[in-house]
């Protein structure tokens, strides 16, 4: 009886060593492949940001001799437009001023000039064009101008805008002076 068991036990360690060399080898070691796919749809970007220092100060530095020549401007290139877009694209401007008591300064008072545009990545776009009404401060209106756009292709790249404010002594009031200039992204 002791046989049979020690048979017995060495048959079942035997199989246990065997059966799983067999199955291993069915499944082809290192020869198993499968695939994923891994896809779908890229979406249209037209994305900008407006960045830099900005002029928040520019109505505080009006001197005598802004009023004398009739306005104030930059030339700093202080703030910065930055464009991404995988399709063609146009960058809108408009602008306006609050009120200061019951005046309201016009838009066309406060000029935009773009500038230096470079593309950032190297991507075929060529930056697009600038509006010519703008190359050198073309004023605002309360509707939507084109400042710059690219009809052809997708972009990565920036330019600088500065400003212009027209002076007039017997209109512009002493007070707190506010202009908002709205840029807007969107297909051709």
């Amino acid at each position: 009886m002791i046989a049979i068991k020690k048979y017995f036990f060495q048959m079942t360690a035997y199989l246990l060593l065997i059966i799983p060399i067999v199955c291993w080898a069915d499944y082809g070691i290192g020869d198993a492949e499968d695939t994923e796919t891994v896809g779908g749809t890229i979406p249209v970007i037209q994305k900008f940001f407006v960045t830099g220092d900005g002029y928040s100060d520019l109505f505080s530095s009006i001197t005598p001799e802004d009023f004398d020549a009739g306005f104030k401007e930059t030339n700093e290139g202080k703030v910065i437009l930055t464009v991404l877009s995988n399709t063609a694209w146009k960058l809108s401007v408009k602008g306006g001023f609050r009120p200061v008591g019951d005046y309201v300064k016009p838009a066309s008072d406060l000029l935009v000039k773009i500038k230096n545009k470079t593309v950032i990545d190297e991507a075929p776009g060529s930056g697009g064009a600038f509006n010519k009404s703008f190359a050198d401060f073309g004023p605002l209106s309360n509707e939507e101008q084109v400042l710059w756009m690219n009809e052809g292709t997708g972009d990565y790249c920036q330019a600088v805008v500065d400003y212009k404010v027209l002076l007039c002594p017997a209109k512009d009031i002493p007070g707190k002076y506010l202009a908002t200039v709205t840029y807007t992204i969107s297909a051709p």
